[in-house]
């Protein structure tokens, strides 16, 4: 089933599905990963801040356990960050130097993809030695058993609607903050924000009749493009404070991350615009108006009913 809210099931058992899964998926992805940097730990850290969201997204009704649930899934995500970062910026490297190859010397792309993947693996040595990997699965296996027991109390959209509007909210103060002030913290802040709000209406898009398609499309571009920044943003301080470069070949590399990141950041406070155009209440009204209720009989019942058959 994709990640979304079943019209056949009660909300509040969605829910907890939901939680459950992504964390089970993530568990499954870290068990099996031949070593740190194969691939698995993005996998891993997308289920779980796909679990996060849905967390997010009914937290008003999960108190008082939302705080400690989260606390600890924010915990898995950071001990798993280090290996993915250092996955993300040797790809975001690879993308700059092939789109910009007439602007970097030969010798700085060759000595910094050497550097960045000696980098990455020292940080899957650090990993393996510590066993991080296993540290995140004990973690996720715990709240995989607590989502279980989340209080839950209410269904429908009205369980929703006030996490809903909370992340339009956060998401709409942190693209202010990124345009205000901008850092790279306060655009990775936003992207962390705008995920939440992908996620989210990615949950709510059957259950509103595909009526949200378009808005789930243009987060996905916009995360991506603040994904974009954040990566670029992390070369920078690798190329600044760490990458064994000469000082003119060092300049050469800031020159073209820089203007990208720019290129990157205007066109992500472009479509920003477009995405938070739309007043918070009347977001959370529209999604409120293409709701459509669980059938009556298996909302009483907290059980599934049978989906139409194919024609």
């Amino acid at each position: 089933m994709p990640y979304c809210i079943a019209i056949e099931r009660p909300v509040a058992e969605e829910m907890r599905r939901i939680v459950r899964k992504q964390l089970r998926l993530a568990i499954t992805e870290l068990s099996a990963a031949a070593a740190p940097s194969d691939g698995t730990v993005h996998d891993a850290r997308r289920h779980i801040k796909k679990a996060r969201a849905a967390l997010r997204l009914c937290r008003d009704a999960v108190r008082p356990s939302y705080r400690s649930s989260n606390r600890r899934l924010r915990r898995a995500t950071r001990l798993l960050a280090p290996i993915a970062d250092g996955e993300a910026v040797v790809r975001a490297f690879a993308a700059l130097a092939a789109q910009h190859a007439a602007a970097l010397p030969r010798a700085a792309v060759a000595a910094m993809q050497r550097y960045l993947e000696d980098r990455q693996a020292a940080i899957d040595r650090h990993a393996a030695r510590h066993r991080v990997l296993r540290r995140v699965v004990v973690k996720l296996k715990r709240e995989r058993d607590e989502a279980r027991r989340y209080p839950l109390d209410g269904d429908e959209y009205d369980l929703l609607a006030p996490g809903f509007e909370r992340t339009l909210r956060r998401s709409r103060a942190a693209m202010t903050r990124a345009i205000v002030c901008e850092t790279a913290g306060h655009y990775h802040d936003w992207r962390r924000r705008v995920k939440d709000h992908w996620l989210q209406v990615r949950l709510l898009s059957v259950r509103c009749g595909g009526r949200l398609s378009a808005d789930a499309q243009q987060l996905d571009q916009l995360d991506a493009l603040l994904g974009s920044c954040h990566d670029l943003a992390l070369l920078t301080g690798i190329v600044r404070d760490a990458a064994p470069l000469s000082r003119a070949h060092a300049a050469a590399c800031l020159r073209v991350i820089r203007r990208e990141q720019w290129a990157q950041r205007r066109r992500a406070v472009a479509l920003g615009h477009a995405v938070y155009d739309e007043p918070s209440s009347a977001s959370v009204d529209r999604a409120a108006r293409a709701w459509r209720p669980a059938a009556p009989d298996a909302a009483a019942a907290g059980v599934r009913r049978p989906g139409p058959r194919a024609a």
